[in-house]
């Protein structure tokens, strides 16, 4: 994965939240990065296991909501039913 791409993507995330008036905080902006890193589709537990920190434990609850975050925010995250999981499909706004 190139760097730079994902340092585009990141700064376009950022400021299409600030343009919706919403913050990408620490931990969405480490959820969007993991996806978009994947590259294919991912369960929140997944995530969740790739959150963890010594000593530290994320609920599901808060990947899920940080999940519902990025795609109200239109970052291009889909949830994919039939697999219970998440994607990113490349940063646009709909309109």
């Amino acid at each position: 994965m190139n760097n730079n791409r994902l340092g585009k993507y990141l700064a376009d995330a950022e400021a299409l939240c600030a343009a919706n008036g919403a913050r990408l905080t620490r931990l969405r902006r480490r959820v969007l990065e993991l996806l978009f890193l994947r590259g294919a589709p991912i369960k929140a537990y997944d995530l969740q296991d790739a959150l963890k920190a010594p000593g530290k434990r994320i609920a599901p609850s808060t990947v899920y909501r940080t999940l519902d975050f990025l795609i109200r925010q239109r970052l291009a995250v889909h949830r994919i039913n039939t697999k219970h999981a998440e994607c990113v499909c490349g940063l646009y706004r709909v309109a």
